[in-house]
């Protein structure tokens, strides 16, 4: 469907295509990027209960894109899109009440909306649980269970929790040290794309730990790709090289 069949049941009221049609705008697709009009399909598509566009309304208002920056309607949005069972909506509502962003802080219920976003099948939200866990916030302390949780997502190849789950292992929290695991799974991290993973086996092979011989090769290689994958996330997140 083109952007014109688009436009015709937009103006029908059909509210996916309104959502559809500012999606479109907002990642300029088929059209020219106009943040504008993605505010202005979101905003309606959201007024008919349309989980993703609330969602996509509050990334806009949290952003500044094609309406003036507003945390405290940013947070309203994402609350909705939450109470409609949207899973990336009710993590980010969790991190507004982490961060007291649009709201106050309660870690209680950053917790509790990070389990709801979790228990949803959202992979990423396990791993913050995990994080949330570990380090007791919101909720008592439990390194066994966050184990578990990290694993869980990286097994679903989460790269971030693939990382947790070797730090854990080359400490010894919630699970009794490992060397050869932690090592294994900074390896699966790295090849997911985790610059974290990738920097600290450059670091592993120049000195040589968890049980490698120093290895200027590897090293190398490591480092190189950390600084790949670096640059690739300063570009997702608009930082200047």
């Amino acid at each position: 469907m083109n952007i014109e069949e688009l436009q015709h049941e937009a103006k029908g009221g059909i509210v996916e295509a309104v959502f559809l049609l500012g999606f479109l705008y907002e990642n300029g697709l088929g059209t020219e990027q106009d943040y504008s009009e993605a505010f202005r399909c979101y905003s309606k598509a959201a007024r008919a209960d349309h989980a993703v566009a609330q969602y996509r309304l509050g990334r806009l208002y949290a952003s500044g894109r094609g309406v003036a920056r507003n945390v405290e309607e940013a947070f309203k949005c994402y609350e909705s899109s939450a109470d409609n069972e949207f899973p990336a909506a009710q993590l980010e509502v969790a991190a507004c009440y982490q961060a007291g962003a649009g709201t106050e802080i309660d870690l209680a219920k950053a917790y509790s909306w990070t389990k709801r976003a979790a228990d949803n099948g959202y992979v990423y939200a396990l791993t913050s649980l995990g994080l949330l866990l570990r380090e007791g916030t919101g909720v008592t302390k439990n390194e066994v269970e966050a184990f578990k949780i990290f694993n869980q997502a990286a097994r679903n190849d989460d790269p971030n929790a693939a990382l947790f789950v070797a730090e854990m292992y080359e400490e010894g929290r919630g699970v009794k040290k490992n060397e050869r695991e932690a090592l294994s799974w900074l390896l699966k991290s790295a090849e997911l794309g985790s610059w974290g993973a990738a920097a600290k086996l450059g670091i592993i092979y120049a000195h040589g730990s968890l049980g490698q011989k120093p290895d200027s090769r590897l090293a190398e290689r490591y480092q190189k790709l950390a600084d790949k994958l670096q640059k690739e996330l300063n570009r997702q997140l608009g930082i200047d090289q």
